[in-house]
């Protein structure tokens, strides 16, 4: 993740108690979400349940094909993707999985891998 500001500095960004707000209501997405299925969390989901909960824009489905040939990603790595990205927006409120989500999903597993030197 990107270096965050100093604690109380200005532009610190959110405080804790915002931070709480905003995962509980994630959070609850989710419960809602997944009420009847057996599974709580985005982290659960595989197969037929992935493509179903985590559809993605047209925009979004682009992006995530290019940066999976572009990136050589692994089947797996493109599942965590699409998880993560489901979950980043549920965190912005969101009930779709849009291509801001994906871009910013992607990012984290480009941080997430070791670079060659």
């Amino acid at each position: 993740m990107p270096r965050q500001s100093a604690p109380g500095s200005a532009g610190s960004g959110m405080s804790s108690a915002e931070a709480k707000a905003l995962v509980a209501e994630a959070s609850e997405r989710q419960r809602f979400r997944y009420r009847d299925s057996g599974i709580r969390w985005n982290s659960e989901l595989s197969g037929r349940r992935l493509a179903e909960h985590a559809k993605l824009a047209p925009a979004a489905e682009a992006l995530l094909a290019s940066a999976y040939a572009r990136l050589g990603l692994s089947f797996r790595a493109h599942d965590r993707i699409l998880k993560l990205a489901r979950t980043i927006a549920d965190l912005s409120g969101s009930d779709g999985v849009g291509e801001e989500h994906v871009a910013e999903a992607v990012q984290y597993r480009c941080l997430d891998t070791a670079v060659p030197v």
